[in-house]
């Protein structure tokens, strides 16, 4: 929890003076006030004395150690930087008061406590906005705080499951994979952390303090807010990327010599194939190739030209492949140059 809140010429950070409470566990919560802190808000975490986040006694995840030098748990460390911390005993009434004098001197409460909890403890958000108005209430849910799934319990893993985002990387037999990593909670708890700023000023152009929350269901759904639009107007789904079969083969993933690998990102290219491209993959006779030349040719002949492109790049070393004049002009023809292949 060092404080890093300033910048290297002293300037200060854009929610410097502002003031957060953070009662959150595991990575969903915290993750969001901390997103905070690295802004500039004065972030206090409070933990409950004796047992505190329940992240800080993570020992293991998914088979890999989360234990770091002098008893500290990795989980609970890349979540909440920058933050002060008290041990507040929210089930006794002085820690109660303690609390609320707490809330009446700040602008956010950040939590990702079940609302039932919430209540238990008396800092749902009608009890906090009534001891301060101004108080701008974030919560981070499972599945949002309307409907019948309200009040379930939910997990990093569910909520990817309910959104459907597991069948963005099916495994070999078409069965939904769990992407490792804590997809739902990082990115619900970085929608959480905008939706508070976003709060804060309008707070301050107009006056009222608004609600702030997020969904690892609604975070998971806006992730895949192009394929679902897709859907809903056309009533054609996207079908999940593989690599030997891709629908465009300019967008696509090649081995390459050494066994990295390579990504094609020409979407936009209305020919496969500028001579450029051919001439540093040293296949000039694709240049003229009639089935490539359009989009619709390359989807129809897809199998073919993905052969063709893996013999060329198997060749290829990406090192090689980013130290020439030609690839000099393709980059600057294909798209815009955010990284170089060597780089």
């Amino acid at each position: 929890m060092d404080d890093l809140n300033r910048r290297p010429d002293s300037s200060p950070l854009p929610l410097t003076g502002l003031r957060v409470l953070d009662v959150s566990i595991w990575v969903q919560g915290p993750l969001a006030a901390m997103m905070l802190a690295d802004l500039g808000a004065d972030v206090i975490k409070v933990e409950k004395p004796g047992v505190g986040d329940f992240a800080r006694g993570a020992k293991t995840i998914f088979g890999r150690s989360q234990e770091l030098p002098g008893g500290k748990a990795l989980m609970f460390e890349i979540a909440n930087r920058n933050k002060r911390g008290v041990g507040i005993d929210l089930d006794h009434p002085r820690g109660r008061e303690a609390f609320y004098r707490l809330v009446q001197k700040s602008d956010a409460f950040v939590t990702n406590l079940h609302p039932r909890s919430l209540e238990e403890f008396g800092i749902d958000r009608t009890a906090l906005t009534g001891v301060n108005p101004q108080l701008i209430y974030a919560q981070a849910t499972g599945y949002g705080s309307a409907g019948p799934a309200a009040l379930d319990p939910c997990q990093d893993t569910t909520g990817m499951a309910r959104s459907g985002f597991m069948f963005n990387a099916p495994s070999s037999d078409g069965a939904p994979t769990y992407q490792v990593g804590t997809l739902s909670d990082v990115l619900s708890a970085t929608m959480l952390a905008f939706a508070v700023v976003t709060a804060l000023l309008n707070r301050e152009r107009w006056g009222t303090a608004l609600g702030a929350m997020c969904s690892q269901l609604s975070a998971m759904m806006w992730l895949q807010y192009y394929s679902i639009a897709q859907f809903a107007n056309s009533g054609q789904a996207f079908v999940p990327h593989d690599r030997k079969n891709a629908a465009n083969p300019l967008v696509n993933i090649y081995r390459c010599k050494d066994d990295k690998w390579i990504a094609c990102g020409m979407f936009l290219s209305q020919r496969l194939v500028r001579n450029e491209f051919c001439e540093v993959l040293g296949v000039p006779r694709l240049a003229n190739d009639k089935r490539f030349e359009d989009d619709q040719g390359r989807n129809r002949h897809n199998r073919e030209l993905i052969l063709e492109l893996e013999s060329a790049f198997v060749e290829k070393k990406p090192l090689v492949l980013g130290s020439s004049v030609a690839t000099e002009r393709l980059l600057g023809i294909t798209g815009q140059q955010y990284g170089r292949p060597d780089q």
